[in-house]
């Protein structure tokens, strides 16, 4: 399952979820990462996780 029928899943789960996760927003790319960073946005490159080096492209 990917783009927006993920989000609505990945939404109904956390509306169900009696537990704060801490996510605020669930966002869905247009054309995925490689068109996320094709319109010029930062994309992280680390290869470290969690993430915390915070190199952009």
């Amino acid at each position: 399952v990917r783009g927006p029928s993920c989000a609505r899943k990945l939404a109904n789960f956390l509306e169900e979820s009696k537990e704060d996760v801490g996510i605020k927003n669930i966002m869905v790319l247009e054309r995925g990462f490689n068109g996320w960073e094709a319109s010029g946005r930062p994309v992280c490159r680390c290869k470290n996780v969690p993430c915390k080096e915070h190199e952009n492209a």
